[in-house]
Parts: structure tokens; sequence; C-alpha cells
């Protein structure tokens, strides 16, 4: 994966993956996966962050299919350490 810095804040990070694992049902399953990030600080107390990957699929053996999987993923955290400290 590549990560860019957009500005202090913000960052994107890009990245793709190839690989292969075994199946339970058939020989195995090999996969590429590309994926996007972009995350920010809004204070130093709030980060945002949004995600999307797919994932291409396929399977080879006894069964023999393609699968595409989508995943987007939004992310908001908040620290208390400020409030939480005595």
């Amino acid at each position: 994966s590549m990560d860019y810095a957009l500005t202090r804040e913000t960052k994107f990070r890009v990245g793709y993956r190839k690989d292969f694992i075994d199946s339970y049902f058939t020989n195995f399953v090999g996969f590429n996966v590309v994926d996007a990030r972009l995350s920010t600080s809004v204070n130093d107390d709030l980060n945002l962050a949004a995600g999307y990957s797919i994932r291409f699929e396929g399977y080879d053996g006894a069964i023999v299919r393609s699968d595409i999987v989508n995943r987007a993923d939004l992310v908001a955290s908040y620290s208390f350490a400020k409030w939480s400290s005595a």
C-alpha cells in the first residue's frame, strides 16, 4: 500500500494485494483486493475515516466460481483523555 499526506491532518492510503488461501469446499481461492482509505483529524480529539475495498475471488477445484465482495466503512473516534484525568 501507499500512503499520502494530503495535509498535516489528512491522509490517504491506497493498496493492492494478491494472494490465495485454502478453501474447505474446493482446492483454493485466489483473490485480488484493491482498497482506499481517507482519514482526517478534525481537532485534537475527533478523528474521522472512510474506507472502501473491492475483493475479486476466484475458486478453483471441484467447484469453480467467481465472487466480488465490496466493503465500505465509516469510523469516528473521540478522545476523552482530557476529561478523564484528575
